[in-house]
């Protein structure tokens, strides 16, 4: 969204505190204050708005999943709430206060007195195929050395189940929209290049953060032979539900792309919960596709209710290999595979470092040469 801001207004920059403080003098300086919040940050999200209300001279606006789904409760911290996904509407409200005007579409939502007052949810962008400027968040670049932050990259939108657990439907919806293959791998290129430029990692994991990749099964197909064609040797995961297991042609693909790991979404291993959430699945189909085609190398982690932790259930889970502790000697043979690529990355380093400083000593001796004295060489040749 700030990528989407920054061609209406040059002077657009974003802060993520994961990744860095904020320089609030700064924030406090700036016509319109977007602030994005999560359930788990919405507390803060609320703490950094109200100060900017009271402190700042902009307008401040709430959104992202948290806001727009408790629009009532986030109003009260903001000038306006923006409703459901920002890539269009974001950009209706920066040319809307740019011409002086107060915004008015669909996708809003903001307090007059105690009275919340909303235009609705806007219809979902067809096309969302902007590739993010990741130089916009501050001190980003310089933290992405670090090899537990991984590149990502997120291809789709929307998810035709209708689990009722699950936020991801009422926010995006159940239709899947996606972007093109061809843009899917321009920023996969992207995202890759600017973790690696200027930085040793020793990870090459790049996570496809969509929350149901395989949805659409033609376009996964598509979107994972666009990536094998590119050529782009790494290594990626994604989140899929349990039937991916039964695809084999899904997971051949998967392999060739350079996939290694897949996060299954379980949620419960009984039956009756599965059928009380309208989530589609059985215990023992999800047992069948474990055994049939997955390792479990980082362990899978199943919420089960008080009532079913009974020995049988706990024997089910043993028996098909599930538990919540890591295969150790997965674990030690992928650090082995690290430790060894740390050591050739090391060596390939100092041996580039060695050359540079053999090349500076060549330019200083050229230059000493062409920084010789006017008339010198005259004398030398008499």
């Amino acid at each position: 969204l700030a990528t989407i801001v920054k061609e209406l207004v040059d002077d657009t920059y974003m802060y993520s505190e994961s990744i860095s403080r904020i320089d609030m003098a700064d924030v406090e300086d700036a016509d319109i204050v977007f602030i994005g919040i999560f359930t788990f940050a919405a507390v803060r999200g609320y703490e950094l708005a109200d100060h900017l209300r009271a402190h700042g001279r902009g307008l401040v606006v709430l959104g992202g999943l948290h806001a727009s789904m408790n629009c009532a409760e986030a109003a009260r911290h903001c000038d306006y709430v923006l409703l459901g996904e920002g890539d269009e509407t974001i950009r209706a409200f920066v040319e809307a206060v740019g011409r002086g005007e107060r915004p008015d579409f669909p996708g809003l939502a903001w307090m007059e007195g105690e009275e919340l007052r909303s235009t609705g949810y806007p219809p979902p962008p067809e096309r969302f195929e902007t590739i993010a400027d990741r130089n916009l968040v501050h001190n980003y670049s310089k933290m992405v050395g670090h090899s537990t932050l991984w590149p990502q990259v997120h291809a789709s939108r929307g998810c035709p189940h209708n689990c009722d657990y699950c936020a991801l439907v009422r926010h995006f919806g159940r239709r899947v929209r996606t972007r093109s293959p061809e843009n899917v791998v321009a920023d996969i290129r992207e995202s890759i290049r600017f973790f690696h430029r200027g930085h040793v990692r020793l990870a090459k994991d790049l996570w496809l953060t969509d929350d149901n990749f395989f949805a659409d099964r033609d376009w996964a197909m598509s979107v994972l032979r666009a990536i094998v064609d590119s050529g782009i040797r790494y290594r990626f995961n994604v989140q899929a539900r349990y039937e991916v297991g039964f695809d084999d042609e899904m997971l051949d693909l998967l392999r060739q792309a350079g996939f290694f790991e897949l996060d299954l979404g379980i949620e419960f291993l009984d039956d009756a919960s599965f059928a009380t959430y309208h989530k589609k699945s059985t215990r023992q189909e999800i047992i069948d596709a474990i055994q049939e085609h997955f390792i479990i190398t980082q362990g899978i982690g199943i919420e089960l209710h008080p009532e079913n932790i009974t020995p049988r259930t706990l024997h089910i889970l043993k028996e098909a290999g599930i538990t919540k502790l890591p295969n150790l000697y997965a674990l030690k043979t992928e650090y082995k595979k690290l430790d060894i690529e740390r050591e050739r990355l090391s060596a390939q380093y100092s041996e580039a470092k060695q050359k540079l400083k053999e090349y500076g000593i060549v330019k200083q001796n050229v230059d000493s040469i062409l920084r010789t004295a006017p008339g010198k060489e005259h004398m030398q040749e008499r």
